[in-house]
């Protein structure tokens, strides 16, 4: 990830701030690697009942064409 430079008052340097170091700060912090079993696949996303249908819908239609 890059860093972003951060303006500061007009007299002085912008600031970089590294997003890879906030990045991986945070992860440690949260904890991320205790909570997440990374040697499984992730749990598909849940749509709501209207946007399933219409995923529904294109799926079978692609599947009738094959």
């Amino acid at each position: 990830m890059p860093t972003v430079p951060i303006p500061l008052k007009p007299q002085e340097s912008e600031l970089g701030l590294d997003l890879q170091t906030v990045l991986n700060q945070v992860y440690a912090q949260a904890r991320y690697a205790l909570r997440i079993d990374y040697s499984q696949p992730p749990p598909p996303p849940t749509l709501a009942a209207a946007d399933q249908t219409w995923v529904d819908e294109i799926l079978r239609a692609e599947r009738s064409t094959q």
